[in-house]
């Protein structure tokens, strides 16, 4: 559900259209840089869960995340994002983070990246939050 108008009107939107479950970005799915997740976004996200009844919420990191890139630089910015997608989704009580597993050219060593990369970011990130690798249709270089 877009977000513009706040994560609780996401939640309320959602449940007017019939939703049980409303999938999320706390930040731009297109940029780096993300709003501080100030109390009152927190409140209302709350306020809006308990007038729809809608429980179960999920967010979706930033597309530009490549945790299988082979650029050192381009992963630690990825795994940077993702740290920080986790801890702003433990500070909304989210408890599911869809991420995308990236693209390279060499398949195994990109899921042997991934799996570095993640192990380091659930050592970092809060518990209470699970991270789901979502795959994709197998586009070009995409992991699959």
């Amino acid at each position: 559900m877009p977000t513009g108008k706040g994560f609780g009107a996401a939640v309320r939107a959602g449940h007017a259209i019939g939703c049980g479950a409303v999938q999320l970005f706390t930040s731009s799915p297109q940029q780096w840089r993300a709003k501080t997740i100030e109390p009152a976004m927190v409140e209302d996200l709350r306020a809006a869960c308990q007038e729809t009844g809608i429980r179960h919420l999920v967010s979706h990191d930033s597309y530009l995340i490549n945790l299988a890139s082979e650029d050192p630089e381009l992963r630690a910015k990825s795994e940077a994002g993702l740290i920080g997608e986790l801890q702003r989704s433990a500070t909304l009580g989210i408890p599911l983070v869809v991420s995308h597993m990236g693209s390279c050219k060499d398949e195994g060593a990109g899921l042997a990246r991934i799996a570095e990369s993640a192990l380091r970011i659930l050592a970092e990130t809060p518990d209470e939050v699970t991270l789901c690798m979502e795959t994709t249709a197998g586009q070009g270089s995409s992991l699959n």
